[in-house]
């Protein structure tokens, strides 16, 4: 053999016996690579949390309008107070509710409020309101004469006289819905009327100027949507269906036949 072929078998052997590289190589961390487990590798795989909650059943939304249509052969004599625009309709004032009867405990749970209303120029302001159960309501005289609060209804009765600048407050923790609500007065002066309709869900709304209402969160399914205008004396309701991850909007089309005692 050869000096020349002597060196070359020796730096051979000298690579070979030397496996630093490769060795370093294979150390190298492996990505992590996550599998559905099988009965074998179930043990072998980092610990996973296999709890997994239900997810939260999907909600939807539930808007619409009520508008009152006069007819001429039957003149609604309030409409001149609660429906500010008579071509468009739009109401005012009116309570509207989904009947929640069989769905009050899939409600989320709500923080007790405090509401204003007040006495004043011989009105109650304002003259109707909707509130959740365990809510309170402060009353407030703002006139300069003496004036009364009082209410039979809702389980506590109260009559309180309060002077002028001064307040009463009161919790409302039964719910009477749509069929009973409080209903206040002020035993010095007759005309002086309001209503406080007490709900267990948090699907209610008293429409504004523009006649609207808009209920968010609500369970996907069929309900019974009702709505009472206490002052004026109308009383409806129309079924409708809420489904998950969309927006049902609804028109409510009153008239003189939606005139409590009309049928």
């Amino acid at each position: 053999m050869t000096r020349r072929s002597l060196l070359l078998a020796a730096w051979i052997s000298i690579v070979i016996a030397d496996p630093a590289e490769p060795v370093a190589a294979l150390r190298r961390p492996a990505a992590t690579v996550f599998t559905n487990p099988t009965a074998g590798d179930k043990a072998e795989r980092p610990e996973i949390n296999s709890r997994r909650s239900e997810p939260p059943q999907d909600r939807g939304i539930l808007e619409g309008t009520v508008r009152y249509q006069a007819d001429p052969q039957r003149p609604w004599k309030l409409s001149r107070y609660y429906v500010q625009n008579s071509k468009k309709g739009w109401l005012a004032e009116a309570v509207v509710a989904l009947d929640c009867s069989s769905r009050a405990p899939s409600a989320p749970p709500e923080t007790p409020k405090s509401r204003t209303m007040d006495q004043l120029n011989f009105q109650f302001v304002p003259e109707t309101m909707a509130i959740h159960s365990g809510d309170s309501v402060r009353i407030t005289n703002s006139d300069e004469t003496l004036h009364n609060m009082m209410t039979s209804d809702g389980g506590k009765p109260f009559n309180v006289n309060v002077v002028k600048g001064k307040d009463f407050t009161h919790t409302f923790d039964r719910a009477g819905g749509l069929t009973n609500p409080i209903r206040l007065g002020c035993v010095f002066h007759g005309g002086m009327r309001a209503w406080i309709y007490v709900f267990d869900h948090p699907w209610f709304a008293v429409t504004e100027r523009d006649g609207r209402f808009r209920f968010e969160n609500v369970p996907p399914g069929a309900y019974t949507l009702g709505g009472i205008h206490p002052a004026g004396k109308l009383r409806w309701s129309r079924q409708i269906q809420v489904k998950p991850n969309e927006k049902t909007t609804v028109e409510i089309q009153l008239s003189p036949d939606d005139l409590i005692g009309s049928k």
